[in-house]
């Protein structure tokens, strides 16, 4: 049996008019399409050029995407970063809205707001924080499912630069509300050799109050964990004088704002993760002291 069925199987078995939201998404309708057979699709994007511009896109997914295995009926661009497509696909009326140059950590698409039924990602790994996590648990129906490929998207492994670095986060799944119904690996053929993926499938079955105060500890662990694993290796790196750490350090600057931003929320919670942040920041003060890329000039 493919593997899209097994997942449309579990998140859709019964093929209803569902609503499926798909951050990170550029220009990709055919694997959600397939995998979740939803009625209406919800994408955001920041636009990357890599991926062409937003006409680009959107005649690239009605062309080689929906036109491949459906009709579409109309495709309406309702200003420079907006556009709705309604189609046919397998003699079902669909509708895509597509949001482009929009940051999904920020942006709350309207289309939401009474609620989803599939979190569909693709491994953008970034899309992990407390607060937009706690947002798109609580608008998810119950019976909703978080589709995720290569991660997913409460007991994920961190990612940096599309790599995981082995570090669970290890999410309470039963305190959030969810269960997990499975793991599919998928296997694709790119430039001659076949490479791996994983479909995580995790549903909701309550509803909590607050999913906020569930997430926000754990995740603050992870990322007091991986900030200190990457510190010290810069830290090694600094003494040898190797360049190639420069990229290093503004990372783990981002994430040393946001445990700080984040700490205060913690004071009454958890005093031995405040106590391991002071330590962390004594070597993260060493590390930038033994940094000299900002005087560097780069030869070219």
């Amino acid at each position: 049996m493919a593997l899209e069925k097994l997942i449309v199987d579990v998140v859709n078995p019964e093929r209803k008019d569902l609503v499926v939201y798909y951050p990170g998404s550029a220009y990709d309708i055919a694997d959600p399409l397939i995998k979740t057979q939803g009625k209406k699709y919800v994408f955001v994007d920041l636009g990357d050029d890599i991926f062409g511009t937003f006409d680009q896109q959107l005649n690239r997914m009605i062309k080689d995407d929906i036109k491949s295995d459906g009709k579409v009926r109309k495709c309406k661009k309702v200003s420079e970063n907006l556009a709705v497509v309604t189609f046919t696909y397998q003699n079902r009326p669909r509708e895509l809205v597509y949001h482009h140059k929009r940051d999904a950590l920020k942006f709350n698409p309207p289309e939401l707001n009474e609620g989803y039924d599939i979190y569909f990602s693709k491994g953008a790994g970034h899309l992990h924080e407390p607060y937009y996590m706690a947002r798109m648990i609580k608008l998810m129906r119950l019976g909703g499912f978080f589709v995720s490929y290569d991660c997913d998207m409460i007991s994920h492994s961190i990612f940096k630069e599309g790599q995981k670095i082995g570090i669970p986060t290890n999410f309470n799944l039963k305190k959030l509300g969810f269960v997990n119904e499975g793991v599919f690996t998928e296997n694709n053929m790119y430039g001659g050799r076949i490479e791996s993926g994983e479909y995580s499938l995790l549903r909701k079955v309550k509803q909590v109050d607050n999913p906020f105060d569930i997430l926000m500890p754990t995740y603050f662990g992870l990322l007091l964990k991986k900030a200190e694993t990457f510190l010290a290796e810069v830290k090694k790196d600094l003494k040898r004088d190797t360049r190639d750490t420069y990229w290093e350090i503004e990372y783990i600057e981002k994430e040393v704002l946001e445990l700080n931003k984040l700490a205060p929320l913690l004071e009454k919670k958890d005093s031995s993760k405040l106590k391991k942040l002071k330590k962390l920041m004594k070597l993260y003060v060493e590390v930038k002291s033994l940094d000299s890329y900002g005087d560097y000039e780069w030869e070219i």
